[in-house]
């Protein structure tokens, strides 16, 4: 294994349809900065729990709702109206909601994050 790695420095090769769905992409991208060359470069254990932490805050909230409008206070200016909802955000495929869940429950018991 340190001859593949270290030497020859090779990784395993990320499926093409990983790098489709908005969810699997910021994972792969997050997987493959852990494998920088360089040691300084890769991403500390803190910065990879917040990025798995807030990846599985976004894929298990499904939509944003933006506030009501509430009427105007009489003699106050309009106000304007706040923007549309935002569209749900893709979620991950089933199996890797757990995996995230467990990845940042485990981080938590040895206080990475």
């Amino acid at each position: 294994m340190q001859d593949v790695v270290v030497h020859k420095k090779l990784r395993p090769v990320i499926q093409d349809v990983w790098l489709k769905h908005q969810g699997m992409r910021s994972l792969t991208e997050t997987i493959e900065e852990c494998w920088d060359h360089d040691p300084e470069a890769r991403l500390s254990a803190g910065c990879v729990k917040e990025r798995l932490a807030r990846l599985l805050t976004q894929t298990t909230s499904q939509t944003v709702v933006a506030l009501p409008q509430m009427a105007p206070l009489p003699n106050q200016p309009l106000v304007t109206p706040p923007p549309p909802p935002l569209p749900p955000l893709p979620q991950l495929p089933p199996v890797v909601q757990p995996l995230l869940a467990v990845v940042v429950q485990q981080s938590k018991e040895v206080n990475v994050l």
